[in-house]
């Protein structure tokens, strides 16, 4: 009876495990339907990987991308963000995901604004 309850744990376990989103497995999508972009962290790992931004094969790279992780590029290695040794910096999803999609948001605000049109990026 024992094993029989034991592999019903198991077989619940693997099921929450398929149904449960996790960004490094890839069933997350990071997007904006409006503005026609998306990403998962595979995608932003291989990215990384072949502009050379970052040189870790994505497989390894994306089991850090969306934690608290920092990438040191004088070393080129990854380090707990809170033990990057430095107050600033942030984790690397804000840094190499976040950071790039604000500074084009802020752009074309810009851009708009600069030419007399009214942006509605920020408006709150």
């Amino acid at each position: 009876e024992d094993t029989y309850a034991n592999n019903d744990n198991d077989i619940d376990e693997k099921k929450a495990s398929l149904w449960s989103f996790d960004p490094i497995k890839g069933n997350v999508v990071f997007a904006s339907g409006l503005h026609g972009w998306g990403f998962t962290i595979p995608t932003l790992a291989r990215s990384l990987f072949k502009s050379k931004t970052i040189p870790m094969k994505p497989p390894i790279l994306r089991q850090y991308l969306f934690g608290d992780f920092k990438y040191n590029a004088e070393t080129g290695k990854v380090l707990k963000w809170k033990q990057a040794g430095t107050a600033s910096g942030e984790p690397m999803f804000a840094e190499y995901a976040l950071a790039p999609l604000w500074e084009i948001y802020e752009g074309v605000s810009q851009a708009a604004a600069s030419v007399g049109l009214k942006s509605e990026l920020f408006a709150y």
